[in-house]
Protein backbone atom coordinates (compact mmCIF):
# COMPACT_ATOMS: atom_id res chain seq x y z
CA UNK A 1 0.00 0.00 0.00
CA UNK A 2 2.78 2.57 0.72
CA UNK A 3 4.02 2.56 -2.92
CA UNK A 4 1.00 2.15 -4.52
CA UNK A 5 -0.50 5.24 -2.89
CA UNK A 6 3.05 7.12 -2.99
CA UNK A 7 3.07 6.82 -6.69
CA UNK A 8 -0.16 7.29 -6.89
CA UNK A 9 0.01 10.84 -4.90
CA UNK A 10 2.17 11.66 -7.69
CA UNK A 11 0.60 10.90 -10.61
CA UNK A 12 -2.38 12.54 -9.04
CA UNK A 13 -0.51 15.85 -8.69
CA UNK A 14 -0.45 16.13 -5.08
CA UNK A 15 3.05 18.09 -3.73
CA UNK A 16 6.09 15.89 -2.05
CA UNK A 17 4.83 18.00 1.38
CA UNK A 18 1.11 16.72 0.88
CA UNK A 19 2.34 13.22 0.03
CA UNK A 20 4.82 13.34 3.41
CA UNK A 21 1.72 14.19 5.12
CA UNK A 22 -0.52 11.78 4.09
CA UNK A 23 1.98 9.17 4.46
CA UNK A 24 2.92 10.00 7.88
CA UNK A 25 -0.92 9.48 8.48
CA UNK A 26 0.13 5.26 8.39
CA UNK A 27 2.72 6.18 11.13
CA UNK A 28 0.96 8.44 13.58
CA UNK A 29 -2.32 5.77 13.38
CA UNK A 30 0.44 2.81 14.07
CA UNK A 31 2.02 4.47 17.37
CA UNK A 32 -1.83 5.74 18.57
CA UNK A 33 -2.68 1.75 17.50
CA UNK A 34 -0.75 0.19 20.36
CA UNK A 35 -3.44 2.04 22.91
CA UNK A 36 -6.17 0.01 21.97
CA UNK A 37 -4.92 -3.28 20.39
CA UNK A 38 -4.81 -4.52 23.65
CA UNK A 39 -8.40 -4.00 24.81
CA UNK A 40 -9.78 -5.01 21.57
CA UNK A 41 -7.59 -8.78 22.18
CA UNK A 42 -9.14 -8.87 25.18
CA UNK A 43 -12.52 -7.73 24.27
CA UNK A 44 -13.25 -9.60 21.44
CA UNK A 45 -10.64 -12.72 21.27
CA UNK A 46 -7.40 -13.07 19.15
CA UNK A 47 -9.43 -14.44 16.08
CA UNK A 48 -12.20 -12.02 16.10
CA UNK A 49 -9.68 -8.99 16.49
CA UNK A 50 -7.75 -10.41 13.49
CA UNK A 51 -11.07 -10.88 11.51
CA UNK A 52 -12.61 -7.52 12.68
CA UNK A 53 -9.28 -5.44 11.54
CA UNK A 54 -8.82 -7.34 8.15
CA UNK A 55 -12.09 -6.03 7.32
CA UNK A 56 -11.38 -2.60 7.87
CA UNK A 57 -7.97 -2.60 6.06
CA UNK A 58 -10.37 -4.31 2.92
CA UNK A 59 -12.54 -1.26 3.44
CA UNK A 60 -9.83 1.36 4.07
CA UNK A 61 -8.27 -0.35 0.53
CA UNK A 62 -11.59 0.37 -1.35
CA UNK A 63 -12.12 4.03 -0.24
CA UNK A 64 -9.06 4.86 -1.86
CA UNK A 65 -9.98 4.59 -5.03
CA UNK A 66 -12.94 5.82 -4.61
CA UNK A 67 -12.37 9.29 -2.56
CA UNK A 68 -9.11 10.82 -4.15
CA UNK A 69 -8.80 13.63 -1.99
CA UNK A 70 -4.87 14.48 -0.15
CA UNK A 71 -7.12 15.01 3.36
CA UNK A 72 -9.18 11.73 3.33
CA UNK A 73 -6.22 9.97 1.99
CA UNK A 74 -4.19 11.22 4.83
CA UNK A 75 -7.33 9.96 7.70
CA UNK A 76 -7.53 6.86 5.83
CA UNK A 77 -4.37 6.25 6.21
CA UNK A 78 -4.29 7.10 9.87
CA UNK A 79 -7.36 4.43 10.14
CA UNK A 80 -5.17 1.68 8.15
CA UNK A 81 -2.58 2.18 10.81
CA UNK A 82 -4.79 1.55 13.90
CA UNK A 83 -5.61 -1.52 12.10
CA UNK A 84 -2.33 -3.14 11.01
CA UNK A 85 -0.77 -2.53 14.41
CA UNK A 86 -3.52 -4.49 15.88
CA UNK A 87 -3.14 -7.18 13.02
CA UNK A 88 0.68 -7.43 14.06
CA UNK A 89 -0.18 -7.09 17.68
CA UNK A 90 -2.42 -10.24 17.39
CA UNK A 91 -0.04 -12.17 15.04
CA UNK A 92 2.93 -11.53 16.91
CA UNK A 93 1.52 -12.08 20.85
CA UNK A 94 0.25 -15.42 19.37
CA UNK A 95 3.49 -16.54 18.13
CA UNK A 96 5.14 -15.42 21.47
CA UNK A 97 2.83 -17.35 23.38
CA UNK A 98 3.33 -20.49 21.28
CA UNK A 99 7.18 -20.31 21.01
CA UNK A 100 9.19 -21.87 23.43
CA UNK A 101 12.16 -19.80 24.60
CA UNK A 102 14.79 -21.74 22.96
CA UNK A 103 13.56 -21.48 19.76
CA UNK A 104 11.64 -17.78 19.38
CA UNK A 105 14.81 -16.21 17.40
CA UNK A 106 14.08 -18.54 14.94
CA UNK A 107 10.54 -18.74 15.10
CA UNK A 108 10.32 -14.67 14.77
CA UNK A 109 12.35 -14.93 12.11
CA UNK A 110 10.53 -16.96 9.90
CA UNK A 111 7.74 -15.00 10.45
CA UNK A 112 9.70 -12.43 9.10
CA UNK A 113 10.64 -13.91 5.90
CA UNK A 114 7.07 -14.68 5.69
CA UNK A 115 6.06 -11.55 6.21
CA UNK A 116 8.32 -9.69 3.70
CA UNK A 117 8.09 -12.25 1.42
CA UNK A 118 4.45 -11.96 0.79
CA UNK A 119 5.60 -7.90 0.69
CA UNK A 120 8.55 -8.21 -1.52
CA UNK A 121 5.97 -10.04 -4.26
CA UNK A 122 3.50 -7.47 -3.36
CA UNK A 123 5.46 -4.74 -5.05
CA UNK A 124 5.44 -6.59 -8.47
CA UNK A 125 1.69 -5.87 -8.64
CA UNK A 126 2.28 -2.45 -10.16
CA UNK A 127 3.16 -4.36 -13.32
CA UNK A 128 0.13 -5.55 -13.18
CA UNK A 129 -1.79 -2.75 -14.20
CA UNK A 130 0.15 0.47 -15.32
CA UNK A 131 -2.07 2.37 -16.93
CA UNK A 132 -5.16 2.33 -14.14
CA UNK A 133 -3.22 2.07 -10.53
CA UNK A 134 -6.37 2.80 -8.53
CA UNK A 135 -7.49 -0.73 -9.99
CA UNK A 136 -4.92 -2.24 -7.38
CA UNK A 137 -6.70 -0.56 -4.37
CA UNK A 138 -9.38 -3.37 -5.22
CA UNK A 139 -6.67 -6.33 -5.75
CA UNK A 140 -5.40 -5.01 -2.09
CA UNK A 141 -9.07 -5.44 -0.68
CA UNK A 142 -8.86 -8.75 -1.92
CA UNK A 143 -5.68 -10.00 -0.53
CA UNK A 144 -7.03 -8.50 3.01
CA UNK A 145 -10.31 -10.17 2.50
CA UNK A 146 -8.23 -13.55 1.78
CA UNK A 147 -5.83 -13.20 4.60
CA UNK A 148 -9.03 -13.66 6.42
CA UNK A 149 -9.64 -17.57 5.66
CA UNK A 150 -7.05 -19.17 7.32
CA UNK A 151 -7.45 -17.53 10.87
CA UNK A 152 -10.99 -17.93 10.52
CA UNK A 153 -11.13 -21.68 9.24
CA UNK A 154 -8.47 -23.02 11.64
CA UNK A 155 -9.94 -25.14 14.55
CA UNK A 156 -7.15 -24.46 17.04
CA UNK A 157 -7.13 -22.45 20.30
CA UNK A 158 -6.48 -18.88 20.45
CA UNK A 159 -4.00 -18.38 23.12
CA UNK A 160 -4.73 -17.71 26.59
CA UNK A 161 -5.46 -13.99 27.36
CA UNK A 162 -3.45 -12.91 30.62
CA UNK A 163 -4.55 -10.48 32.82
CA UNK A 164 -4.26 -6.65 31.89
CA UNK A 165 -0.98 -5.59 33.48
CA UNK A 166 0.21 -1.79 34.13
CA UNK A 167 2.61 -0.85 31.32
CA UNK A 168 4.36 2.39 30.86
CA UNK A 169 6.96 3.21 28.12
CA UNK A 170 9.04 4.36 31.30
CA UNK A 171 8.37 0.50 32.62
CA UNK A 172 9.28 -0.52 29.06
CA UNK A 173 12.80 1.43 28.15
CA UNK A 174 13.60 -0.53 31.89
CA UNK A 175 13.11 -3.89 31.17
CA UNK A 176 14.35 -3.73 27.38
CA UNK A 177 16.35 -0.42 26.93
CA UNK A 178 17.90 -2.05 23.53
CA UNK A 179 14.31 -2.97 22.39
CA UNK A 180 12.97 0.63 22.84
CA UNK A 181 16.30 2.11 20.87
CA UNK A 182 16.62 0.34 18.50
CA UNK A 183 12.88 0.72 17.77
CA UNK A 184 13.02 4.71 17.95
CA UNK A 185 16.20 4.94 15.74
CA UNK A 186 15.49 1.99 13.16
CA UNK A 187 11.57 3.72 12.99
CA UNK A 188 13.05 7.32 12.12
CA UNK A 189 14.75 5.58 9.29
CA UNK A 190 12.21 3.27 7.97
CA UNK A 191 9.31 5.43 8.23
CA UNK A 192 11.17 8.21 5.95
CA UNK A 193 12.35 5.42 3.54
CA UNK A 194 9.03 3.25 3.03
CA UNK A 195 7.34 6.56 2.84
CA UNK A 196 9.25 8.21 0.04
CA UNK A 197 11.42 5.73 -1.79
CA UNK A 198 8.89 5.35 -4.28
CA UNK A 199 8.10 9.23 -4.80
CA UNK A 200 12.09 9.70 -5.10
CA UNK A 201 12.77 6.78 -7.83
CA UNK A 202 9.43 8.06 -9.77
CA UNK A 203 11.19 11.47 -9.93
CA UNK A 204 14.30 10.28 -10.93
CA UNK A 205 12.39 8.28 -13.51
CA UNK A 206 12.12 5.57 -12.81
CA UNK A 207 9.20 3.38 -14.55
CA UNK A 208 6.44 1.40 -12.43
CA UNK A 209 8.01 -1.82 -12.65
CA UNK A 210 11.40 -0.05 -11.66
CA UNK A 211 10.01 1.35 -9.09
CA UNK A 212 8.65 -2.22 -7.68
CA UNK A 213 11.50 -4.18 -8.49
CA UNK A 214 13.55 -1.36 -6.44
CA UNK A 215 11.59 -2.05 -3.48
CA UNK A 216 11.01 -5.67 -4.26
CA UNK A 217 14.96 -6.10 -3.82
CA UNK A 218 15.35 -4.06 -0.47
CA UNK A 219 12.89 -6.16 0.93
CA UNK A 220 14.30 -9.24 0.12
CA UNK A 221 17.27 -8.23 1.28
CA UNK A 222 15.95 -8.05 4.39
CA UNK A 223 14.13 -10.97 4.58
CA UNK A 224 17.48 -13.51 3.65
CA UNK A 225 18.98 -11.84 6.63
CA UNK A 226 16.29 -13.09 9.41
CA UNK A 227 17.28 -16.33 9.58
CA UNK A 228 20.98 -16.44 10.29
CA UNK A 229 20.66 -13.57 12.22
CA UNK A 230 17.69 -15.33 14.46
CA UNK A 231 20.02 -18.40 14.62
CA UNK A 232 22.84 -16.25 15.76
CA UNK A 233 20.74 -14.82 18.48
CA UNK A 234 20.09 -17.98 19.95
CA UNK A 235 23.79 -18.72 20.27
CA UNK A 236 25.06 -15.15 20.91
CA UNK A 237 22.26 -12.93 22.57
CA UNK A 238 20.45 -9.85 21.57
CA UNK A 239 23.52 -7.45 21.86
CA UNK A 240 25.69 -9.07 20.30
CA UNK A 241 23.55 -10.09 17.45
CA UNK A 242 22.86 -6.19 17.77
CA UNK A 243 25.83 -5.56 16.36
CA UNK A 244 25.64 -6.98 13.08
CA UNK A 245 23.32 -4.02 11.14
CA UNK A 246 26.03 -1.32 12.20
CA UNK A 247 28.89 -3.34 11.23
CA UNK A 248 26.68 -4.05 7.59
CA UNK A 249 26.30 -0.53 7.47
CA UNK A 250 30.17 0.61 7.81
CA UNK A 251 31.39 -1.90 5.64
CA UNK A 252 28.85 -0.18 2.72
CA UNK A 253 30.35 1.99 0.45
CA UNK A 254 27.94 4.54 -0.45
CA UNK A 255 29.70 6.96 -3.02
CA UNK A 256 29.41 3.63 -5.30
CA UNK A 257 26.59 1.95 -4.04
CA UNK A 258 23.84 3.61 -6.40
CA UNK A 259 20.22 3.51 -5.51
CA UNK A 260 19.65 0.06 -5.31
CA UNK A 261 22.82 -0.67 -3.12
CA UNK A 262 21.22 1.82 -0.88
CA UNK A 263 18.31 0.30 -1.05
CA UNK A 264 19.27 -2.94 -0.17
CA UNK A 265 21.50 -1.82 2.42
CA UNK A 266 18.34 -0.33 3.96
CA UNK A 267 16.52 -3.41 3.94
CA UNK A 268 19.11 -5.56 5.25
CA UNK A 269 19.59 -3.36 8.20
CA UNK A 270 15.91 -2.43 9.23
CA UNK A 271 15.11 -6.31 8.99
CA UNK A 272 17.74 -6.55 11.51
CA UNK A 273 16.76 -3.78 13.92
CA UNK A 274 13.23 -5.15 13.65
CA UNK A 275 13.59 -8.45 14.47
CA UNK A 276 15.96 -7.58 17.38
CA UNK A 277 13.66 -5.56 18.60
CA UNK A 278 10.87 -8.22 18.92
CA UNK A 279 14.07 -10.66 20.47
CA UNK A 280 15.08 -8.25 22.64
CA UNK A 281 12.09 -7.40 24.13
CA UNK A 282 10.35 -10.63 24.37
CA UNK A 283 10.14 -11.23 28.01
CA UNK A 284 8.33 -8.42 28.75
CA UNK A 285 6.00 -8.91 25.79
CA UNK A 286 4.37 -11.98 27.60
CA UNK A 287 2.56 -9.26 29.53
CA UNK A 288 2.96 -5.62 27.94
CA UNK A 289 2.83 -7.06 24.20
CA UNK A 290 0.26 -4.80 23.04
CA UNK A 291 2.37 -1.31 23.60
CA UNK A 292 6.08 -2.96 23.91
CA UNK A 293 6.18 -4.46 20.39
CA UNK A 294 4.51 -1.14 18.81
CA UNK A 295 7.40 0.72 20.88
Amino acid sequence: MNTLLAVTANEQGFSTARIGVIMSGFFVGFACGIFISGRLIRRMGHIRTFAFCAAVCASIALLHSLWVDPWAWMALRFLYGLSLVTLMTVTESWLNARAEKHERGRVFAMYMVVNLGGIALAQQLLRLSPGELLVLFSVSAILSCWALLPITISSRSQPHIPERAKSSLKKIIGFAPLAVATSALSGLAMGAFWAMAPLYASKLGFGLSEVGLLMSLTIVVGALLQIPIGRFHGHAGTARSGRCPGASARGFDYESGGPSGHACLHGGCSGLARHLCDLSGSPCLRAHRGRAGAF
